[in-house]
């Protein structure tokens, strides 16, 4: 049998503080101005994280409902900080976030300022990625993916996990740039979804 990868205790605790300073700063952005002391040092404990996660190459931070990813590998128990952080992002629509060689802090702005605005709005302009693209910045590589038709409207536990693996599995295939899903996760999909069409389009 094949071991599972997974991350170093030190990954896991880089990948976690990343996750957690992305979404202090998106938060820091959404209540002061670019100037105010918050939001400077937010950004700089952010740029401070991605180069320590980074060591010198280039990252993907993959994000699921309740965890998130470092280079397709997910941290397998985060601990309620880091939940919440992943839940965040994702109520965001994000997928990956792939930083790239050096990030610079105006970088860095641009993107808080985008995932700083109100989901519906970006939902409305075609998705964070659809806009991050269009600013022509490289550096960072935004990805997202519509999926909201696709989950059933359920509060029940197992609708959480069940979600949530899901998105593992989807994060993780798009990493390892698999185009194709193994059967039980073609099945969730069919029973979860409210279009056939779009589940085609996804796939």
């Amino acid at each position: 049998m094949a071991e599972v990868a997974s991350l170093s205790p030190e990954l896991e605790r880089l990948t976690s503080q990343l996750a957690r300073a992305l979404v202090t700063a998106v938060r820091s952005w959404s209540l002061y101005p670019p100037e105010h002391p918050a939001v400077k040092a937010a950004v700089i404990r952010l740029l401070d994280a991605i180069e320590h996660t980074a060591g010198g190459r280039d990252i993907t931070l993959g994000i699921a409902p309740t965890t998130v990813l470092l280079d397709g590998i997910p941290i397998a128990e985060p601990d309620p900080l880091t939940a919440d952080a992943a839940a965040a992002l994702h109520e965001r629509d994000l997928l990956r976030l792939t930083f790239r060689g050096g990030v610079s802090v105006d970088t860095l702005q641009s993107l808080l300022s985008l995932l700083a605005e109100d989901t519906r709005r970006l939902r409305e302009r075609g998705g964070p990625a659809e806009i991050w693209r269009d600013t022509g910045n490289v550096s960072i590589l935004v990805e997202q993916i519509d999926y909201g038709f696709m989950l059933a409207d359920r509060t029940a536990d197992e609708s959480r996990f069940r979600k949530d693996r899901l998105w593992l599995n989807l994060v993780r295939s798009l990493g390892s740039r698999q185009a194709t899903f193994g059967e039980a996760a073609q099945n969730r999909l069919l029973e979860i979804a409210s279009d056939a069409g779009a589940i085609g389009e996804l796939a």
